[in-house]
């Protein structure tokens, strides 16, 4: 994620600090945003507020609803953490 951002001349100037699990950009309102990556797991987004969210690889998800982290709980919890926010961009990739 981080070289895709510095290799965008838009992005690059717009970028902040870079640490380990994500960076921060600049909107074009000044303010600071955040961009992170989580584990895939049904507690790793709790107490966080999205606007926006993307899922990816969700076909390696686990959609057993026996498993630890089944993919519908994982979907539930980013969608919690978007009510705040008013946040209706989630993207659903797979491949």
């Amino acid at each position: 994620m981080t070289a895709y951002v510095q290799n965008s001349p838009e992005l690059k100037r717009r970028l902040g600090k870079v640490g380990r699990r994500g960076l921060v950009l600049k909107n074009v309102h000044g303010h600071d945003v955040v961009v992170r990556t989580f584990p895939c797991t049904l507690k790793a987004a709790r107490a966080y507020s999205f606007a926006a969210a993307a899922l990816d690889e969700c076909a390696f998800y686990k959609f057993n609803e026996g498993s630890a982290n089944p993919d519908i709980e994982i979907e539930t919890s980013v969608r919690r953490g978007m009510i705040s926010r008013g946040g209706d961009r989630l993207l659903i990739k797979a491949t």
